[in-house]
């Protein structure tokens, strides 16, 4: 059989991309070609490649070697394909890199290179104190040292802040050990806590006070309500409401296994590194993220995971850190969502697009950011009937959940019969306190059920009258001990 060689042949009225020169033997040499002239290498003939000046492809006007077009930006035609040195270095500039790290959105920098010398300046160091000093109740770690023991000391004595304020700078501050209760959950659970000492929480304080200080302006996301100043639950539920004037339909509850427990450290401490530009500040913090932890036993062992419950700095770590490529990729999808530390709400406007999306974000958590979903907990529920952060959505008002309504009257009438004991007017005031703190936060929620809220001023009122007497309710709300 006999090929007909013509339809190989080029024709001189039809330019093609390539003369059929030896540089163009086989399919490897064309792209080699086409390599050395976009990287426009010396010696590289441009002689057979037609030039597209704009968006009008000359034939006749061609470049020899050594020349180039400085007016125009040059590119060279093969067929409908361009190929232009300056387009393709800023096409790969611009790609997205993926750390699995870091992942593939931007972290906040706290652009500040003298950190650690923020942190121990004793007016930092006075205000932290301070702050751990208006808690004298707290319980105190493994060393039995109170809050009046460590706090009341350092406050009077500038040389024994100044002794912490070099081992702190010379890198000789070490962490105390993890000391971890057990505490019953709303569910009937077990939930660990690890208690740090106190001079541990002193030093937790002075470096969130300093990193929050030193913090670019609006570096979380504007839909994260958790542990941000002026912010809250109230606020939460607020954009809950503007979202269901917007007509949205469904909601997803998005339920993390045992989130602080399970954060994968280097990932969080990749993180940390590009969050903090002072590395000494970020060698101090790793070592409070992984302390000796005195287990049910008595047995020592390191913290490899998760950041401990009950710390100062967990809040900041995995809630916001951590958590903020949680918010920023459910933002680059486009999704309405709520987001009060590891309680996570995304909102649909229809059942189907909420399961794609429910599907989705597991495979994000899981995979991406190694966090294990309750898949059964992972709910997808009208947006009229859902529950979120202790109230729950009825007839267009907002009511407390049962649970967390029996759990403050319990602590209510326990303080009160404690007084009855010891008669200790301590427990009347810490009973006010703890009742009326607990209707104040709910009184902010807009749109909440208010015939609920007298109900339980009602029954707290009759309550005092039933167990103390006739002893000003009042006046112990004043703090005023009669």
């Amino acid at each position: 059989m006999i090929k007909d060689k013509s339809k190989n042949s080029i024709s001189p009225a039809s330019p093609q991309p390539f003369a059929a020169t030896k540089h163009t033997a086989n399919l490897r040499d064309v792209q080699a070609y086409r390599r050395n002239t976009r990287k426009a290498q010396p010696g590289c003939s441009h002689e057979t490649l037609p030039l597209k000046k704009g968006n009008n492809a000359t034939v006749g006007n061609t470049l020899k070697d050594g020349q180039s077009d400085t007016n125009q930006k040059t590119t060279f035609c093969d067929g409908d394909r361009d190929y232009s040195a300056s387009s393709n270095n800023r096409k790969y500039s611009q790609r997205r890199i993926y750390d699995p790290m870091l992942g593939s959105h931007s972290i906040p920098v706290v652009k500040v290179s003298d950190l650690l010398e923020r942190i121990v300046d004793d007016g930092n160091f006075l205000l932290a104190l301070s702050s751990v000093r208006s808690e004298p109740n707290k319980a105190c770690g493994y060393d039995n040292r109170t809050v009046k023991d460590v706090c009341d000391p350092l406050l009077a004595s500038p040389s024994a802040r100044e002794k912490i304020r070099q081992d702190i700078l010379h890198g000789k501050y070490y962490p105390g050990k993890i000391l971890t209760v057990q505490i019953p959950k709303a569910n009937g659970k077990m939930r660990t806590l690890g208690i740090a000492t106190v001079m541990d929480r002193v030093v937790q304080t002075m470096i969130l006070q300093a990193v929050t200080a030193n913090m670019p302006e609006n570096p979380w996301s504007p839909y994260s309500f958790a542990y941000q100043p002026k912010r809250g639950v109230a606020d939460a539920i607020a954009e809950v409401n503007r979202i269901r004037e917007e007509g949205y339909q469904y909601g997803i509850t998005m339920d993390l296994k045992a989130f602080f427990d399970n954060v994968p450290h280097d990932r969080l401490v990749q993180k940390l590194r590009v969050h903090i530009a002072d590395k000494r500040v970020v060698k101090l913090v790793v070592a409070f993220l992984t302390p000796l932890v005195i287990g049910r036993h008595g047995t020592l062992t390191r913290n490899r995971i998760g950041t401990p419950q009950g710390s100062v700095l967990s809040p900041w770590l995995a809630s916001m850190l951590y958590l903020d490529e949680l918010d920023k990729e459910i933002t680059r999808r486009g999704h309405r969502f709520v987001r009060y530390a590891d309680d996570v709400t995304v909102f649909c406007h229809s059942k189907q697009a909420a399961k794609r999306i429910r599907a989705k974000l597991i495979v994000f958590l899981e995979t991406t950011m190694k966090c294990p979903v309750n898949q059964d907990k992972t709910k997808i529920v009208k947006i009229n009937h859902i529950s979120l952060l202790g109230v729950k959505l009825e007839r267009g008002k907002w009511h407390i959940l049962r649970n967390k309504k029996q759990q403050a009257c319990a602590g209510y009438l326990s303080m009160l019969y404690e007084y009855a004991k010891t008669k200790n007017d301590y427990y009347l005031i810490k009973a006010v306190q703890r009742i009326n703190g607990f209707i104040n936060h709910y009184k902010r929620i807009p749109g909440m059920a208010v015939n609920e809220l007298l109900a339980i001023k009602r029954w707290r009122t009759r309550r005092w009258r039933n167990i103390i007497g006739k002893k000003n309710f009042f006046a112990y709300q004043r703090g005023v001990l009669l």
